[in-house]
């Protein structure tokens, strides 16, 4: 079986080693094959938050090295601001141009093991007849030693379903060229047994900007979480939970 594997990254290297170790062992050691198609694109809603085009960390050197060793099949450089779908669908199109059967996004604060990786193709295998996969993570916060649940979003989607896996049009949902929205196609949940990825995602120490960036597209109100500028920290936006009549998520020490 060939995997796609497309990613969008700006700003990234906190967590970028670690997110592509267990990528470069399965590549390396795996009986599938992975092509790799990243993207360096800093989105659109960034622009009007006066972010430069090029990441100030060693986001495209690392993206560099991981091509030149051949780890990257495809490595892009946009040299304009892209919505989170169009940066994707440049990577899209790179792995479908390589006939893979299915193809997986990632971003780049998500850590697989090997094994995970492993298990979960084991688990698609398994179930030829479906069109889509969502995954289990591990969502940390804060301190990176504290996690929330409930976090399950679609990853894995199969290219020769509805004619064939036609393009993103909004972040992570896709469309197929017969016009079936993947929604409405069969889908299953990677159960956690197999796989509970560690996602490294709304910490002190990189919260700052992802809150400005939210509350750019969505609203001050549209962010689950909050910057408190005066202890300089990651809170969750009271304000977000109390207006969509949800709870605060539950804090589970690692």
């Amino acid at each position: 079986m060939k995997i796609g594997l497309i990613a969008s990254g700006y700003n990234c290297d906190q967590f970028l080693t670690d997110c592509l170790a267990g990528w470069k062992e399965f590549k390396d050691t795996g009986d599938d094959q992975l092509v790799c198609s990243f993207i360096h694109n800093c989105f659109k809603e960034n622009e009007e938050l006066g972010f430069p085009l090029k990441s100030s960390d060693n986001t495209m050197q690392m993206f560099d090295d991981s091509f030149r060793d051949g780890f990257l099949d495809y490595y892009d450089i946009s040299n304009k601001y892209l919505n989170e779908h169009q940066a994707r669908n440049v990577c899209l199109n790179n792995v479908l141009s390589e006939g893979v059967d299915y193809v997986w996004t990632i971003g780049l604060d998500e850590v697989y093991s090997c094994d995970e990786i492993t298990k979960i193709l084991k688990f698609v295998k398994m179930n030829q007849f479906i069109t889509w996969f969502k995954v289990n993570y591990k969502n940390y916060v804060f301190d990176g030693e504290t996690w929330v649940d409930g976090f399950c979003p679609p990853r894995i989607f199969k290219t020769s379903s509805h004619g064939g896996l036609k393009e993103l049009y909004y972040d992570d949902d896709f469309v197929y060229n017969d016009g079936t929205d993947y929604k409405a196609a069969p889908h299953l949940e990677v159960p956690r047994n197999i796989a509970h990825v560690k996602h490294m995602t709304w910490l002190h120490s990189n919260g700052k900007a992802k809150v400005e960036y939210q509350k750019k597209r969505w609203g001050e109100e549209g962010c689950s979480y909050s910057w408190n500028y005066d202890e300089n920290k990651l809170e969750f936006n009271n304000n977000f939970y109390e207006k969509n009549k949800i709870p605060l998520p539950t804090l589970i020490k690692e």
